[in-house]
């Protein structure tokens, strides 16, 4: 999994509405307030929700239905860009409708909008069920938006749930297939969020220290490869030494 750091940099992205860095995140906030006002989110001090993804069962687009309802009614915002399921589409925009103001919900895809999600959101939902990479977790990190995904392939691989490791996660994860188990994890979120400002800063801090570069992924590959040969290699060795002993055996018995 990796990420190529010049095109996705919040310091140099220019399609937010104010750029900023893990040195001064504080502009982050501005980037949640403009895009509140471009939506017409309500301009409170809430936890803002973001979703950018393809709209079907694999990336568990059913369970953000009920978890959307969940965050509205525990104060939170929601924004959604995606296409896909024609059903699923409805249902979202039924819920921009019963929620306004709450909810934002954006049929298809737009680059600008997009990166401005990253942006401002503070969490980031990936419900999905199969995520062989993954690369949504990563941009939302290299952006300061906690990640709350379900611990399945490249999710599991990159993102260390801080609930389980105290002042060392860079963001939630849940490990059961449901929606009980994933509002479960944006609860956990939602409290940090509300109770815990010190303990946030810090958590986005590391979210957006992560190392998603390719030169990452690069050497991990090459380790795993440099392993295997080495586990090939000591593997003929052991064939090696194995003939020579049954040989040594056959001429003492002979």
């Amino acid at each position: 999994n990796g990420i190529d750091h010049d095109v996705w940099n919040p310091e140099t992205d220019p399609a937010l509405f104010q750029k900023y860095s893990i040195e001064n995140p504080g502009s982050k906030r501005e980037n949640k307030r403009q895009l509140q006002k471009q939506l017409g989110l309500e301009p409170k001090g809430v936890a803002l929700y973001g979703v950018v993804s393809r709209l079907d069962h694999i990336k568990g687009t059913d369970l953000l239905i009920p978890a959307a309802e969940k965050i509205i009614k525990s104060g939170g915002q929601l924004v959604i860009l995606g296409k896909g399921s024609s059903a699923y589409e409805r249902a979202l925009k039924n819920l921009e409708k019963d929620f306004p103001g709450r909810i934002s919900v954006h049929l298809g895809f737009n680059d600008v909008l997009a990166r401005r999600i990253y942006a401002a959101s503070d969490m980031f939902l990936m419900p999905s069920r199969y995520e062989p990479c993954g690369i949504g977790q990563l941009i939302a990190m290299r952006y300061g938006s906690v990640p709350v995904v379900h611990k399945v392939g490249g999710l599991a691989d990159t993102v260390r749930d801080e609930a389980a490791h105290h002042g060392a996660g860079t963001g939630f994860t849940y490990g059961t297939d449901s929606a009980n188990a994933f509002i479960r994890a944006i609860a956990k979120s939602l409290r940090m969020f509300k109770t815990d400002r010190e303990g946030w800063k810090r958590l986005v801090k590391r979210a957006m220290s992560y190392d998603s570069t390719w030169d990452r992924s690069a050497e991990s590959y090459l380790s795993l490869y440099q392993e295997a040969l080495s586990e090939r290699a000591l593997g003929r060795a052991k064939t090696r030494q194995d003939r020579k002993d049954a040989e040594s055996e056959r001429k003492a018995i002979t």
